[in-house]
């Protein structure tokens, strides 16, 4: 995707590409995300930010299931630090229905942070997470979801971060599918840093082969 802004004094460019992968089967399912944001102001200063991610879900009985998601990422745009976490719950589905679908999968993160602005935020931190997702589809043709993730720091509650999101799905042709989304980012970090905030809205195309 290209993105180019200006206002009265300044000129903003993006320029970003991310791709997406899920396979599921009878009782497992896996998704791998990656994705690269470039940005320019004035056509002088840059950054860019990057990252990849796994999530696996093995489903068990009574709508009960486990998930662990590892995610990598370099930020020199918003949150500016490099973060690795790993994130493992014990998820439940209260609508698992053919047409509306509800995951919710409290568990832990570990959070390992490096070269972010604050040097005291660096090192690794453990967090309580909960992930939610959601669902439904409307008709034969079109689908709509929205998910959020969120983990605070029990020791210093003003350390948490909050990632949501929705979509609006439709059928293109048999196989392929038109996908309109909007993400929001939030992160308050500790030591006294200023809360951090994205949003972008975005179109793709889901491949169902």
């Amino acid at each position: 995707g290209i993105s180019d802004r200006q206002s009265e004094t300044i000129n903003h460019r993006e320029i970003s590409a991310k791709g997406k992968l899920a396979w599921k089967g009878e009782r497992q399912e896996a998704e791998w995300k990656g994705f690269y944001e470039y940005h320019t102001q004035d056509d002088e200063k840059s950054a860019d930010r990057y990252g990849a991610s796994q999530r696996i879900k093995h489903q068990g009985d009574h709508g009960f299931y486990v998930q662990t998601q590892t995610k990598a990422e370099v930020d020199h745009v918003t949150k500016k630090r490099s973060q690795i976490s790993q994130t493992a719950g014990l998820g439940y589905s209260p609508i698992q229905d053919e047409n509306l679908t509800l995951n919710v999968t409290p568990g832990i993160k570990a959070e390992h942070v490096t070269e972010s602005e604050l040097e005291a935020q660096d090192g690794t931190v453990y967090k309580a997470h909960v992930q939610q997702d959601l669902k439904w589809k409307v008709n034969d043709t079109v689908s709509v979801g929205q998910g959020l993730s969120y983990s605070v720091d029990p020791r210093h509650t003003e350390n948490w971060d909050l990632d949501i999101n929705a979509f609006v799905e439709t059928n293109v042709s048999e196989d392929v599918k038109l996908r309109l989304s909007y993400r929001r980012d939030f992160l308050n970090q500790s030591e006294g840093a200023a809360d951090k905030e994205s949003s972008e809205v975005g179109a793709s195309l889901v491949w169902d082969f």
